[in-house]
């Protein structure tokens, strides 16, 4: 093999962790329609909820999002090691002065402390994600981070994995958006 049909190696470390390319559609759909909604869709609307989403339509026209899961997180043999402040400050600091918006994927495993750091280095939008909507650990850190960053945090995205994968179905799914909605009526 000559030296320039030789692959080359852009990753210096490998991980087992396998993000979704649904994730991945479902998120760019999303951010899709709600930058480019000129009304909102009727889609239930509560009380409350015209303010949040005209903050959302906001930031979505204006700012420069990544979809961002820290790097230190990393699943192995079915176990998600633990992010920390240095490991997510590093990987802030490399997309700020490209984006100023960011959308995570859950807030276990120390990823609600994004909220902290992204304040810090002035990220002007966060959406937080909640991977399992069913684990309450990971539900009350994201509200607890939103609470701290009232002003950064303009939404909370849920996970479909769960519909995904055969263990829920849509129907309970917005069941529990809706407890969610009682508790974060500003997002």
């Amino acid at each position: 093999m000559a030296s320039s049909d030789q692959p080359v190696e852009i990753y210096t470390q490998r991980t087992t962790s396998v993000i979704s390319p649904w994730r991945f559609l479902l998120v760019g759909l999303l951010l899709t329609a709600v930058a480019a909604a000129e009304e909102p869709a009727d889609c239930g609307r509560h009380p409350g909820t015209e303010a949040a989403m005209q903050r959302l339509r906001e930031v979505m026209a204006q700012g420069r999002f990544i979809a961002y899961q820290p790097t230190q997180i990393r699943v192995v043999d079915g176990r998600a090691s633990r992010a920390d402040d240095a490991g997510i400050r590093a990987d802030l600091a490399v997309l700020r002065p490209r984006f100023d918006g960011l959308v995570t994927y859950g807030a276990g495993n120390g990823a609600d402390r994004v909220a902290d750091i992204a304040a810090e280095l002035g990220f002007r939008a966060l959406i937080l994600g909640i991977w399992s909507i069913d684990d309450r650990d990971e539900v009350e850190l994201a509200l607890a981070a939103a609470a701290r960053h009232p002003d950064l945090v303009v939404g909370i995205s849920l996970g479909n994995e769960r519909v995904l994968a055969g263990e829920t179905d849509f129907a309970s799914l917005a069941a529990r958006i809706e407890r969610l909605r009682t508790r974060a009526p500003g997002l």
